[in-house]
């Protein structure tokens, strides 16, 4: 009988204790909602059982859902420009490391206007090489990952940032065969959940 573990309800809890374990006393949520995106590990021999650096390239990555300062509020759908990141020390069971600067735009404005332009000194980055380091990154424990990001933006015309975004997803080969067991993973799909204060 093969049995295979299910992480449906596993990714919703981890990230609502993330979220409150990283949101400072009395912060407010000043955004939540969906990120979906695929990455592709640009290293070498892909993440296996074998403790090594590893390089990402993240595919313009889709978010959906809700960003506001006050009364100054988007809602609507972003998409990221290519996002990359990096581990010194990667294998299938965990991970930590950065995730370099991007920018971003909304595609799909429900109301409002947000944009993270890097030429203007803004964007999304987590160069602390840990979810849990002051200035972000993320951690990798089997297929459930961690972001914290530092971003800067304009809404609705006006800057704000920076602001902490945490980020909770799942994270799924999806090239047939690759198990990080006894082939590499070279590809994977992510979706969760991300929230701001």
């Amino acid at each position: 009988m093969k049995r295979t573990l299910r992480f449906a309800g596993l990714v919703p809890a981890v990230a609502a204790l993330f979220f409150l374990a990283a949101a400072p006393a009395g912060a407010n949520m000043t955004g939540g909602g969906q990120v979906n995106g695929a990455v592709t590990i640009t290293s070498a021999g892909g993440i296996d059982l074998t403790t090594k650096p590893t390089t990402y390239q993240f595919d313009p990555i889709a978010i959906t859902g809700t960003f506001a300062d006050g009364a100054n509020t988007f809602v609507g759908a972003v998409t990221t420009e290519t996002v990359t990141g990096a581990s010194p020390a990667e294998n299938t069971i965990s991970s930590e490391g950065t995730v370099g600067l991007f920018g971003f735009q909304d595609t799909l404005s429900v109301s409002g206007h947000i944009t993270a332009d890097k030429a203007n000194g803004e964007g999304c980055s987590g160069l602390g090489g840990s979810a849990l380091a002051a200035t972000g990154g993320f951690t990798r424990v089997g297929s459930v990952v961690l972001v914290k990001l530092t971003c800067k933006a304009q809404l609705n015309g006006v800057a704000v940032g920076p602001q902490d975004l945490y980020v909770v997803a799942q994270f799924t080969p999806d090239i047939p065969g690759e198990n990080g067991v006894t082939v590499p993973i070279t590809h994977a799909v992510f979706n969760g959940a991300y929230a701001t204060n």
